[in-house]
């Protein structure tokens, strides 16, 4: 099973490039020396990634895009004509395999459209999984948000009513 956050922090990396290729920033990235594989890991350098980021998940074009992208994966897994075309795709590479493993392959690739439903409900929800960009860019786009402390509600309360 592939482990959620690094399918996420893959993507996010994939994404936060295209935006910076989209947005004219490729340069400014292609000199980063520190866009580099170490151990396996990516090493970004945050003074880079932040901006993107930031103005990312203040778009709320990019919230509804995450959420319409986790919801057709959602349906893709109950497109069983798809589903069938997948096992028909993998079927072939059972055959790859010494014949010891060769059964056991054809159960696992026969099983994979059930598996990949069932872990599409469990673990792809739109509003879930796009929860933290959807926040910050509603945040963003909200009317008259006005960030309030306890400090300026007591201060607000303690004011007198204006004149009439």
């Amino acid at each position: 099973m592939l482990n959620k956050m690094a399918v996420v922090s893959y993507c996010l990396v994939g994404v936060l490039l295209l935006t910076a290729l989209v947005s004219g920033q490729g340069d400014l990235l292609a000199s980063e020396p520190q866009l580099e594989l170490l151990n396996g890991k990516v090493k970004i350098v945050t003074d880079v990634f932040r901006p993107l980021v930031d103005s990312m998940t203040k778009n709320p074009f990019l919230c509804t895009a995450c959420e319409n992208f986790v919801q057709f994966l959602r349906n893709a897994a109950d497109n069983q004509q798809l589903l069938a075309e997948l096992v028909t795709l993998i079927l072939p590479v059972c055959d790859w395999l010494p014949s010891a493993m060769h059964e056991e392959c054809l159960g696992a690739v026969r099983k994979m459209p059930t598996l990949l439903k069932m872990y599409t409900y469990v673990y792809l929800d739109p509003k879930t999984d796009c929860a933290l960009l959807c926040a910050a860019s509603r945040m963003a786009n909200a009317p008259n948000l006005v960030p309030l402390t306890v400090n300026d509600l007591v201060q607000m309360m303690n004011k007198k009513p204006a004149k009439q």
